[in-house]
């Protein structure tokens, strides 16, 4: 397999560094990985997808080998869908880079990633401890006004004021810090419709790769954003990430 990118270099040199969840298929994943640096890569990534597959759960340097073996044999979407979910679980800035060097070189929308993006990764990464320090805090502040206004007669204006700003960066966590709902366009010449149905008007025909904003499925029908507009498509044409 021809070398496609330093940038793979990068993300498995800063994997090694990163501790691995424990998959329940250790002997699976020590054989996939040893015919992998046999550069047997088609029989190791049929062992990794059925880890994948088992178990529901992989490894940061399972996914990089996973994309990194896909985009050798140009499949670039999968490559884009493996790439993300290793972004999702380590939100490293080197798999955000290398996601923007296969769009860009393909032509993809749905990869502009921003600081806020980051920054709302961080907090889906973290969403529970940071939901459960919020939760502590906000009760701490609302029994320390209530101390004040019925024991003090004061009214503890500042402290109020940090409650409110509290509760609405939990109403902005609950509403719009989830980067989940998002899915890979994995076959070409998918049909994006109206409507959930195969009558409606066609929007457009697109290519595989794109990454797009999901929203509620119809059956067989997924609700996407595409274009600052609703469309959907058929669900066996994505892979949602998440």
């Amino acid at each position: 397999m021809q070398h496609k990118s330093f940038y793979f270099l990068l993300l498995f040199f800063s994997a090694s560094f990163m501790p691995d969840a424990r998959c329940d298929s250790s002997q699976l994943l020590t054989s996939a990985d040893s015919l992998f640096e046999l550069k047997k890569y088609t029989e190791s990534f049929e062992i990794y997808e059925r880890i994948l597959d088992q178990d529901q759960q992989a490894t940061p340097r399972m996914l990089l080998k996973m994309a990194f073996i896909k985009e050798g044999l140009g499949d670039y979407s999968s490559a884009l869908y493996y790439l993300n979910v290793y972004y999702l679980k380590t939100s490293d800035k080197q798999a955000r880079n290398k996601m923007k060097e296969i769009a860009e070189e393909h032509n993809l929308t749905g990869f502009v990633i921003n600081d806020s993006d980051f920054f709302l990764n961080l907090l889906n990464k973290f969403q529970l401890p940071v939901m459960l320090g919020i939760f502590i805090i906000s009760l701490l502040l609302l029994l320390y006004i209530f101390y004040k206004k019925h024991k003090t007669g004061a009214r503890p204006v500042v402290s109020a004021i940090l409650l409110s700003a509290i509760l609405v960066v939990v109403f902005y966590i609950a509403n719009y810090a989830d980067n989940h709902n998002q899915a890979i366009i994995i076959e070409n010449h998918s049909y994006l419709m109206s409507g959930p149905s195969s009558g409606s008007d066609l929007v457009e025909v697109i290519e595989k790769g794109h990454r797009v904003k999901t929203y509620k499925e119809h059956g067989p029908w997924l609700e996407i954003l595409w274009n600052g507009e609703k469309a959907y498509i058929k669900k066996d044409k994505v892979k949602k990430l998440g």
